[in-house]
């Protein structure tokens, strides 16, 4: 079994003694500090090909020495290390992580952090769950850099603009920086480019406001297919929101599923719909709302629940002339304890709602909501139309 070493960097210092003929993997701040008598491969592009090649080309006794800042095992090189070749051994020895030296720098006592990284995620920032924490650290990358972050924040919720932050530079390095001040004044930092840089948000006294039951206004939507406030704050109160899998079945603006995964960052929601422009809604709602655990699903709702995992959670928000086919079909694959809530709109699907699975109905009632309606002067109420929400179970699961 071949043997890697990787080691943890620091402003050039704590670089390993290196001999001749030693094959260094490391990023290109890190390159310049190893000596010219060393075989040096910059991390970037096809480093694992090329890896993989030396591994094979090479005898065992040509050793390989891999570079990372701070500790490789945190955010950096190591995790790549150990997901692409389970077939070498390792040895790892760390120096401070980047979040460490900011807070060091910073006086930010991070026992009580959370921890986000952007590195290789494509999807969504997840700024929801990072304007709930105390103390918030986020590892950017080069798409998405320190200001961006900030930037973000301020726009999604302004009375953050407020709160104390720190971006650090390239820690660690000959070449760091630190900035402090309000979030709004971070936010307007011009970054090196290519840096490698954290921001640390601290939370103010103006928690963010609790995702449920949004105005309509919050949501594109296509034809006002959307579950209404009052409606979702209803459904997702019955849900009884906890981590695992939450199925959305004709998610619409995905709304609900949405507010869900706001709700509970150990959520997995999936978001089944059929129309491919209301994908798009929930794309571009899921971004606007920050959240990151929602997974969009195109198509028949019958065929892609069989792609699906188990549910622990389920809404039926739609389905038409479906619905007590799907409401069947989804309660089956529905885990012990799980909850399923089905609304219906028309006077037909609440009359199959009412009577489809009663033995695993929890509650049955409609929903009726009025609003103040100005005419002529004065105010009278003007309602909607009643909505049928019907709650199931399977098992014992509190309700």
């Amino acid at each position: 079994m071949r043997k890697i070493e990787v080691f943890g960097v620091s402003a050039g210092e704590n670089i390993p003694d290196l001999h001749s003929g030693n094959i260094v993997f490391a990023g290109k701040r890190l390159l310049k500090d190893v000596p010219g008598y060393c075989r040096k491969v910059e991390l970037k592009g096809d480093w694992k090909n090329v890896m993989r090649e030396l591994l094979e080309t090479t005898g065992a006794n040509d050793r390989i020495v891999v570079l990372g800042s701070g500790d490789p095992l945190f955010h950096g090189i190591g995790g790549a290390l150990l997901r692409e070749f389970t077939e070498c051994e390792f040895s790892f020895t760390p120096q401070p992580a980047a979040f460490q030296l900011l807070a060091a720098k910073s006086g930010i006592d991070w026992s009580e952090a959370e921890l986000f990284s952007l590195h290789a995620v494509s999807g969504n920032i997840p700024f929801k769950r990072i304007l709930r924490a105390k103390t918030a650290i986020i590892y950017t990358d080069p798409e998405r850099d320190a200001a961006e972050v900030a930037r973000r924040l301020v726009e999604l919720y302004p009375l953050c603009a407020e709160w104390q932050a720190v971006i650090g530079v390239n820690l660690g390095l000959t070449d760091e920086m630190v900035f402090k001040g309000k979030l709004s004044e971070m936010s307007e930092v011009v970054l090196p480019e290519r840096s490698l840089n954290i921001l640390a948000v601290q939370r103010g006294v103006q928690p963010p406001v609790l995702p449920l039951g949004l105005p309509d206004e919050n949501y594109r939507r296509h034809k006002d297919m959307i579950t209404h406030p009052e409606v979702r704050a209803v459904v997702l109160a019955k849900l009884r929101i906890a981590p695992g899998v939450m199925w959305d079945l004709g998610a619409g603006s995905g709304s609900v599923g949405i507010e869900a995964a706001g709700l509970c960052r150990e959520l997995r929601v999936y978001a089944v719909e059929k129309d491919y422009g209301r994908i798009g809604d929930i794309e571009f709602n899921m971004k606007h709302s920050g959240v990151d655990n929602v997974i969009p699903v195109c198509g028949d709702i019958m065929e892609k629940m069989v792609e699906l995992p188990d549910p622990d959670r389920i809404f039926v928000g739609g389905g038409g002339a479906q619905c007590g086919e799907i409401m069947s079909a989804a309660f089956e694959r529905l885990k012990p304890g799980g909850i399923m809530v089905v609304v219906a709109v028309r006077v037909e699907s609440a009359a199959v709602v009412a009577t489809h699975l009663r033995e695993f109905r929890r509650e049955l009632f409609t929903l009726s909501v009025y609003h103040a309606s100005e005419l002529a002067g004065n105010e009278f109420w003007r309602g909607a139309n009643p909505i049928t929400i019907a709650v199931f179970s399977k098992g014992n699961c509190g309700i």
